[in-house]
């Protein structure tokens, strides 16, 4: 296994502020074309044939993938296969053991990732505290990352990362590294958005700082097979619609509706595991009313259909 690190040094260098030369391609098993900000930098990862390596970075990185597939491989971790539109974001210092199992020249598996002092992070999410408590079991933002957080596709991430990396490729002018400065103060936050409402969907605890936020998140997790009117849920939470949804949205990035959908989507996941059962008898049991919707709202979700999370979860079992 070959072992690739990111950046040696703790600071991240920068170079000129032109583009163009502002960027190096390195040739390993791996192409790697890397652009540097003040406080970050972003690398394009192109694999060309089936390889295994081993990657570290010395700072928090967000890894995208673009194109192809990775089995992904990290310390107390189970194994999980990586595939375009997911996004994941790594520790500082944990080795990642990376297969390439469908490499090909004619088709490249190809990753982005960006990589950002910690302390830039820490200053981010400090920021973020000074403002305003996350409605959290400790009234903070903090990043839960033992090794890792895997986040499905994201529109909201998908358009913060397309801006980034524009940004580093092609911004040419005295502001650049103010704007990736911006950029990346804004999809950390996006990040932190996604990763309290991903916690909440897993199950890690019902938020105390705000007794009606949790109130609602509560009855939405213990009651997946039930439809939730707006009107309900703001009477849980003790709030006007309007000021449930400010505060839900604020906190989570999401409206108490799509919460909602989200979770009976989770739901759904753990029972097409049993392979007896109908996606048309889980949809109604969880209480969607069209089929078609529900099919649509699972693949935006997930990334696939139900019917063919079943059968990759049959698959699996067998194997």
């Amino acid at each position: 296994m070959l072992l690739v690190t990111g950046c040696k040094n703790h600071r991240i260098t920068k170079l000129q502020s032109s583009v163009i030369a502002s960027h190096e391609v390195q040739k390993l098993v791996e192409y790697r074309t890397a652009f540097y900000g003040k406080f970050s930098e972003l690398s394009i990862y192109e694999t060309n044939q089936p390889a295994q390596v081993g990657l570290k970075f010395g700072n928090p990185v967000i890894c995208r993938m673009t194109a192809g597939k990775k089995i992904m491989t990290l310390p107390n971790s189970p194994t999980f296969t990586f595939l375009p539109g997911e996004t994941i974001m790594v520790s500082p210092n944990i080795l990642m053991d990376i297969e390439f199992p469908v490499a090909k020249i004619e088709d490249p598996t190809e990753c982005v990732c960006i990589e950002v002092e910690s302390e830039k992070i820490d200053k981010i999410v400090a920021n973020l505290n000074e403002n305003r408590a996350k409605v959290h079991k400790t009234g903070e933002w903090k990043f839960n990352l033992f090794n890792y957080s895997k986040f499905k596709s994201d529109p909201v991430l998908d358009y913060q990362m397309d801006k980034l990396m524009h940004i580093f490729v092609h911004e040419n002018n005295p502001y650049r590294d103010s704007l990736i400065d911006l950029s990346i103060s804004e999809l950390i936050i996006r990040i932190l958005q996604t990763n309290a409402r991903n916690l909440l969907i897993e199950d890690i605890g019902p938020c105390e700082t705000h007794a009606g936020l949790a109130a609602v998140v509560h009855s939405i997790k213990e009651n997946p097979d039930k439809k939730f009117p707006i009107e309900e849920l703001s009477s849980l939470a003790c709030m006007s619609q309007a000021t449930l949804y400010r505060h839900f949205k604020l906190e989570f990035g999401v409206s108490p509706t799509q919460f909602v959908v989200q979770v009976k989507i989770k739901k759904a996941c753990v029972m097409l595991q049993e392979p007896s059962r109908s996606v048309t008898d889980i949809c109604f049991e969880l209480g969607f009313s069209n089929v078609g919707h529900f099919i649509k709202r699972f693949r935006l979700q997930i990334g696939v259909t139900p019917k063919k999370f079943q059968q990759n979860a049959v698959l699996s079992v067998r194997n």
